[in-house]
């Protein structure tokens, strides 16, 4: 799956919503099939839909799920009319990025998978826009941190960090 390109379909977030589909957990075999709430054989009933019920981290409330569909048209809608963030220098790509990515794990739209999802979701991004993401260099517990910084509204960190997957 691509983000987006065109007709009516562009500026909906559809495409983040197919990769959490087919970004479960089991298919990297990071956990068992069964067991875990909510899955079924034939897998995770509830993956690619947004999540029903609110959540928090550590105190810090995601978006509402009453609100998450309006919030993923708004980000979906920004990053198209920004043309997918090409055309653009490695980094100001990494400081746009890092604010959708910002953004987009505010909303926090499903159960399980969104830091799978996103990450998933920027590297194709950035591929699209010719910053191929260079993944050997992530550091885990520092791009953990970066995406902690930018929920409470520091986006620098994690500017560094996508800059540092981006630049040669």
């Amino acid at each position: 799956p691509q983000p987006s390109r065109g007709g009516g379909r562009r500026r909906r977030p559809a495409p983040c919503r197919a990769l959490h589909r087919r970004n479960r957990p089991e298919r990297q075999r990071l956990l068992p099939r069964q067991g875990r709430p909510g899955e079924t054989d034939r897998g995770y009933r509830w993956a690619g839909r947004y999540r029903t019920v609110r959540m928090t981290k550590d105190r810090s409330p995601f978006c509402f799920p009453e609100n998450i569909a309006g919030e993923m048209r708004t980000l979906f809608a920004r990053l198209h009319s920004a043309d997918l963030l090409r055309g653009r220098e490695a980094t100001a790509f990494a400081e746009e990025a890092a604010a959708f990515l910002a953004y987009l794990n505010a909303i926090h739209p499903f159960r399980e998978g969104n830091g799978r999802t996103q990450l998933t979701f920027t590297a194709l991004l950035a591929a699209q826009a010719d910053h191929p993401l260079k993944l050997s260099r992530l550091d885990p517990a520092g791009f953990l941190r970066a995406m902690i910084a930018s929920f409470f509204g520091d986006e620098a960190p994690l500017g560094r960090q996508l800059r540092n997957l981006v630049l040669d």
